[in-house]
């Protein structure tokens, strides 16, 4: 069966590996209602991963923030405060970050 990837131009967010399943058994374009749902399920996927994939960076830097926190709490025997205040953690995340080394 030959298939036309034409379908990556016109939707980027469709992988190769994904495009096969545009087609039918035959090999023809799904069209209508099937393909557009198709198409916009692959959309949401690619968005979701691409969401998680950005909190989980975001959570990545929290927890190495809190880790940094408590290593210097540890290491040089200041308060949260103190840690806070030597890696510049602004005032408005700071509760938060109290909240995760108290946990």
């Amino acid at each position: 069966m030959s298939i036309d990837f034409s379908i990556d131009t016109e939707y980027p967010h469709v992988s190769e590996e994904e495009v096969e399943h545009l087609f039918d058994e035959e090999g023809n374009k799904i069209i209508g209602e099937k393909r557009q749902w198709l198409l916009g399920h692959k959309k949401g996927q690619a968005e979701g991963r691409a969401e998680g994939q950005a909190e989980g960076k975001t959570e990545g830097l929290r927890d190495g923030i809190t880790l940094s926190i408590q290593n210097l709490m540890k290491k040089t025997g200041w308060d949260i405060d103190a840690a806070m205040d030597a890696l510049d953690i602004p005032k408005a995340e700071r509760q938060g970050y109290i909240e995760r080394v108290a946990h």
